[in-house]
């Protein structure tokens, strides 16, 4: 699978910590929008709408709690400036529920969602919350792209 570096919001990004904390993606990922000919911006955002996804793999290690149940939520924040996560939107959410024997190893897809529909701001960043048990073990890379199968 090839990623292009512009639409990384983390590689192999630790994630462990304490239950009721949280941290954002390492990079915040910037798409312009479409131009016409005119150098115009486009309304629907034929480059974004039902094309792109908001992808997430576990990589390097397993993502394990240390007690079952350690809920993480996964927060896609939207912003016409950078700062998305201070001062922009939440446009999906994905929560995730990992056990203390994984459930998510090394290599597996938490998910790949494909960005909502319709007008979107250019600055998209990430923020992980854990909100129940200590997640002991566990780095994630996410990025913008196509669609991933399980195994990809």
């Amino acid at each position: 699978m090839i990623m292009d570096e512009n639409l990384v919001f983390s590689e192999s990004q630790d994630i462990s910590g304490n239950a009721g904390t949280n941290e954002n993606s390492t990079n915040e990922i910037y798409i312009p929008r479409g131009v016409d000919h005119k150098g115009v911006a486009e309304n629907d955002r034929p480059n974004v709408s039902g094309r792109l996804f908001w992808n997430c793999i576990v990589e390097d290690t397993d993502l394990a709690a240390a007690l079952d149940s350690c809920a993480l939520k996964f927060e896609l924040y939207n912003h016409s400036a950078t700062g998305a996560v201070a001062g922009g939107s939440v446009i999906d959410t994905v929560d995730v529920s990992v056990e203390a024997t994984s459930n998510y190893p090394d290599g597996s897809r938490v998910f790949s969602r494909p960005l909502p529909q319709g007008q979107l701001a250019p600055y998209y960043e990430v923020k992980i919350s854990r909100a129940t048990q200590n997640l002991s073990t566990g780095k994630v890379t996410m990025w913008i792209g196509g669609p991933i199968q399980e195994g990809q």
